[in-house]
């Protein structure tokens, strides 16, 4: 099969950074990079829900953790927010 056609599988554009609202201290924007680093993925979508239950200070939270963290050349991460209806 021809590695083109199986590009997609090396994207993830929605990955939920949950431990911004407590609830997987593991699913922080380091170890995500870290984890898809080591999976082989190169698109990172990494976002979390933006409604009456999720505010807009969780998003903050995930904005100032990319900034601080150094990314792999290997990954273009992606942030944003899941709008929910």
């Amino acid at each position: 099969m021809d590695k083109n056609n199986l590009e997609f599988l090396r994207q993830d554009f929605h990955i939920h950074a949950t431990a911004y609202r407590n609830r997987d201290p593991q699913m922080n924007i380091k170890q995500i990079i870290e984890k898809c680093s080591k999976r082989g993925i190169r698109f990172a979508g990494i976002m979390e829900h933006l409604d009456d239950n999720h505010p807009v200070a969780t998003i903050m939270k995930i904005k100032a953790e990319f900034a601080k963290i150094g990314l792999p050349r290997n990954i273009i991460p992606l942030f944003g927010c899941e709008a929910s209806a």
